[in-house]
């Protein structure tokens, strides 16, 4: 496993789809606050910079697709997979290695970009006060437990689904048109409105904002929040991680 985990890391530390991943990802992030920087308006300030990123964290959520996709690197669809398998590893390894080795990416590509629009932001805008850098890191700290899922969650997919453009269609149903068509039934039927609440995507779509303090408050870091963030991360994780694993172990590896 060892031998594996290392050459796993290896193999994307000298891909340059990870690079460019990370560097589009900067670079988007860079080119927002460069913008208002140049066209200087009352929103030419961190209060806004760092609020607009912990206030879309379904954007996140829908990069953990890109950058499933960049460390598969298309496995299966190059026949690839035979070769670890043939090599000897069980089919438990190679899944909880390359989950590993995508969550580990996952991390370091998380907290790149996140440095660089903090960075960013203070050497470009108006600096609003620590408050809002503070909001911005414990809010995207305490989305961690959502973010893992939608990792996992697509790592099984792909080892479920062969086609990336069917992985994404069926990512974005489940996580994203499903909880929206139970909010839209929770008007009429409490109990769907009642499961769309503990859905990821609203679980982390949960901000508002206080115009008397300009505060914000985000819901998966209140008490009832965080316990429910925390709950659907860890049972959601586990749940698809078995799913994935056992669909693996049934597939036939060409």
């Amino acid at each position: 496993m060892n031998n594996y985990l290392k050459s796993e890391l290896y193999r994307i530390i000298h891909s340059r789809g990870i690079y460019m991943f990370v560097g589009l990802c900067t670079a988007a992030v860079l080119f927002l606050e460069v913008m208002l920087a140049i066209f200087p308006t009352q929103y030419t300030t961190t209060e806004f910079a760092f609020s607009s990123m912990f206030s879309n964290v379904q954007l996140i959520m829908m990069l953990c697709v890109a950058l499933v996709s960049v460390v598969f690197a298309e496995e299966f669809k190059n026949h690839t997979l035979k070769n670890s398998v043939a090599y000897g590893l069980s089919r438990s390894e190679i899944f909880f290695g390359r989950l590993f080795t995508e969550l580990f990416v996952a991390l370091i590509a998380f907290t790149i970009v996140i440095g660089a629009y903090i960075a960013g932001g203070y050497l470009l805008l108006a600096d609003s006060g620590s408050m809002y850098l503070n909001e911005l890191i414990t809010g995207m700290t305490g989305a961690v437990p959502i973010l893992i899922l939608c990792v996992v969650f697509t790592h099984s997919l792909y080892y479920i689904i062969d086609k990336e453009t069917t992985i994404a269609v069926v990512w974005a149903i489940v996580i994203a048109v499903i909880p929206k068509v139970l909010a839209l039934l929770g008007t009429k039927v409490k109990i769907a409105a009642a499961i769309a609440d503990w859905m990821p995507w609203y679980i982390i779509s949960d901000v508002s904002f206080n115009q008397k303090t300009g505060a914000y408050t985000l819901g998966w870091l209140t008490n009832e929040g965080l316990m429910r963030c925390i709950l659907v991360g860890i049972i959601g994780s586990v749940i698809c991680y078995i799913i994935g694993l056992m669909a693996f172990k049934r597939k036939e590896i060409k």
